[in-house]
């Protein structure tokens, strides 16, 4: 099967021109934009056939969808959300600190699609309240999630869907649709954080926007 394959891609590089092109660009800490295309052409004596699509990263790179694959990338696809909260820096004041969580998020719902990045981002949630460190610090807990930053994590698992969702109607195909899609998934995510920042600290919605969003402002244009 995996031969068959493989001289499908040979013969689709002798007839065609151009079979895959994945471009990534990262923005500073908190934006990953992947840009996929792919084109197969195929021409026969009789005339000329051109198929085009664009499917996510994961759909582009892996054709065939089975539970062990999608079990191993939602395993990694955890560790590599883990492994991005580690870079965690505080912000004087605040009890949320700034991490490379919303990039991996990100990362993930545009490259793994709605269903599989939501049940990635939930796996990564879920195994860290279970008690693994998987949290800022190497900190596990259900107090993560019951506590003042609870909101982050619930909003980062929506914003996987949603970013996944978008990837999957070609959004991150353009900058004019990847950057919308960026902002719409970044919204989510401080939308649910600052509800429930507001509600567990029962601080002013001043305060709240004080410490729990306009320190990210600049990091979170870039």
């Amino acid at each position: 099967e995996v031969i068959n394959e493989v001289i499908a891609f040979c013969n689709a590089i002798k007839h065609g021109c151009y079979f895959l092109r994945i471009l990534v660009q990262i923005g500073f800490f908190t934006h990953a934009y992947i840009l996929v295309e792919v084109r197969f052409h195929y021409k026969s004596e009789r005339g000329s056939m051109s198929i085009q699509f664009q499917p996510t990263l994961r759909s582009a790179v892996i054709t065939r969808s089975r539970a062990a694959t999608n079990v191993l990338l939602a395993l990694s696809g955890s560790a590599f959300i883990a492994l991005m909260a580690q870079l965690s820096f505080p912000i004087p004041g605040s009890p949320v600190p700034f991490t490379g969580q919303t990039l991996a998020v990100l990362l993930i719902g545009t490259a793994y699609g709605s269903n599989l990045g939501l049940a990635t981002t939930s796996l990564y949630i879920a195994v860290g309240v279970a008690g693994l460190p998987v949290f800022t610090q190497g900190t596990s807990g259900l107090s993560h999630l019951t506590g003042a930053t609870g909101g982050y994590l619930v909003g980062m698992a929506i914003a996987s869907f949603i970013a996944g969702r978008l990837a999957e109607k070609s959004f991150d195909q353009k900058f004019s649709t990847v950057i919308p899609s960026m902002i719409i998934s970044n919204v989510v995510i401080f939308t649910a954080g600052l509800t429930w920042l507001h509600h567990a600290t029962s601080q002013s919605w001043a305060w709240t926007f004080a410490h729990g969003f306009t320190p990210f402002i600049a990091v979170e244009a870039l």
